[in-house]
């Protein structure tokens, strides 16, 4: 439940906006998603008596996250190490490796997650850049 709460909040979003603003589109179309996108990461969220941006927020709960998928793959590496595997089962070799390949999986899904948000940051902030330059440009040009 953890993880679908996971999957469906913090890797659509990112992944949308960085689909939307590199889709190549026409100016009207690229100048709205890039102030939709704009919107929704300067959005802020107040709790008790701080504020803070909510892509902070996002940022903050994927590298919890990351870090503890490391921490159960390095634990689980360091029970496979003690553990003898000639004397187990082969059911439960298998669900030893069961809980290393889902260990595995979970940190990949979220290195994915924190990459994502990453990139949406910096392409976010470039698109801002870029349509400035743009706007200047267009300014120089009428005078």
């Amino acid at each position: 439940a953890a993880w679908q709460w996971f999957l469906y909040t913090t890797l659509p979003l990112p992944v949308l906006l960085l689909f939307l603003l590199t889709f190549p589109g026409a100016q009207w179309v690229r100048r709205t998603v890039l102030r939709s996108t704009a919107s929704i990461m300067s959005t802020r969220v107040s709790l008790g008596s701080s504020s803070f941006r909510l892509v902070y927020a996002f940022v903050f709960v994927v590298s919890v996250v990351f870090l503890s998928c490391t921490a159960t793959c390095l634990r689980l590496q360091n029970e496979k190490d003690i553990a003898d595997e000639s004397l187990m089962s082969p059911a439960q070799r298998m669900q030893v490796l069961a809980r290393r390949w889902r260990a595995d999986r979970n940190w990949w899904i979220s290195l994915f997650a924190l990459v994502m948000w990453y990139l949406l940051a910096r392409v976010a902030a470039l698109c801002t850049k870029l349509h400035r330059l743009e706007e200047a440009q267009k300014a120089e040009k009428a005078k």
